[in-house]
């Protein structure tokens, strides 16, 4: 045998070689449904929006996940203006029974739910986010993309 390549994910192994001039390659795959952290957290850089002199009043947020298993979720919570913790009034709970647009298609797609949730009484010139992610220990929500919906205001 005249090894070529190989390298390992967790468990599994993956192997190519030559053997008397025919090409081969193994697996030895011991944890292909592997359990998944309970939970994660997200937390974005500051977000000013290009005007960090301007007060904003931070208005929704857009969000593009996969369609989310049964036990799995994404909370939503944001802070303003280096705050020294998130603001609970602006916490928002996404999963797979509440209020989403479902853009159908196949099966698989990329980014099939959108969730959008209005915030209130969200001001200041700096925002950041933070994204809770919860699992059912087997599956896990996927998140494709976020956006913030916001209002500026000059402070002069």
């Amino acid at each position: 045998h005249k090894p070529q390549a190989a390298i390992a994910f967790g468990s599994n192994f993956y192997l190519s070689f030559d053997d008397n001039a025919t090409s081969d390659i193994k697996r030895i795959e011991g944890n292909n449904s592997p359990t998944r952290s309970s939970n994660a957290i997200y937390e974005s850089i500051i977000i000013d929006a290009g005007s960090p002199e301007y007060n904003k009043e931070w208005r929704g947020l857009v969000l593009s996940a996969k369609s989310m298993p049964t036990s799995t979720s994404i909370v939503f919570d944001i802070r303003t203006d280096n705050a020294s913790s998130y603001d609970t009034n602006a916490t928002q709970t996404l999963n797979s029974t509440n209020d989403y647009v479902d853009v159908g298609g196949a099966s698989g797609m990329t980014g099939d739910r959108f969730w959008y949730r209005e915030l209130t009484s969200v001001v200041g010139r700096l925002a950041q986010i933070k994204l809770s992610f919860t699992s059912s220990g087997t599956t896990m929500p996927v998140l494709y993309s976020i956006g913030i919906i916001y209002e500026a205001n000059p402070l002069i």
